[in-house]
């Protein structure tokens, strides 16, 4: 009896339960908090916080394990996708989805523009499909704001998991970030 529950239990197939698209995130205008009115997606080890400002959208990209040299889990930086013309500003159509089932941010706009943002969860690859009928061009901008040396100051020592607020060490330094770009990619 307990070998066949254990086999049923084996062999029987996995379904994924689906949710109501009414549990989906929506949002009927640009954010005014700057990051703070972000929503995440994220896949594998890669995570996003996406975001649109201004007219454009923007996200921060993070990757368990990206310790600094004082082991503090940091973002990777900040990309920045502009458009031209832009369907995201201005009045008009503005929606911003963070689809449950589907773990993707989707932004649509004038003319039924959208911008869908998600993460692939077999390779670290995030993915961004613009689709407007009208001819639309994407400038997508890297941005690194750890760009030279700093002594970190006060509590923000502790930001690592190493306490340098709390031990004899008198000053923790973030070093600039090094970023080399090649075949139209970054690493």
């Amino acid at each position: 009896m307990y070998l066949t529950l254990l086999l049923l239990v084996v062999i029987s197939p996995i379904t994924a339960i689906t949710l109501p698209s009414s549990y989906d995130v929506v949002w009927d205008s640009p954010g005014l908090n700057h990051s703070a009115d972000s929503m995440p997606v994220g896949g594998g080890d890669i995570g996003l916080n996406t975001w649109s400002e201004n007219g454009t959208i923007l996200f921060y990209m993070a990757k368990s394990g990206t310790f600094d040299e004082n082991n503090a889990l940091l973002k990777l930086g900040r990309v920045r996708l502009t458009f031209d013309p832009n369907p995201f500003s201005g009045p008009g159509l503005f929606e911003q989805r963070l689809s449950i089932n589907d773990g993707h941010v989707t932004y649509t706009g004038k003319d039924n523009t959208t911008a869908k943002i998600w993460v692939d969860v077999f390779h670290p690859v995030v993915h961004l499909e613009i689709d407007s009928p009208q001819p639309v061009s994407v400038r997508l901008a890297y941005e690194n704001w750890r760009f030279q040396d700093r002594q970190m100051v006060g509590e923000e020592r502790n930001q690592g998991s190493w306490g340098l607020y709390s031990s004899k060490v008198p000053n923790g330094t973030t070093y600039a970030d090094a970023v080399d770009f090649h075949e139209g990619a970054f690493s």
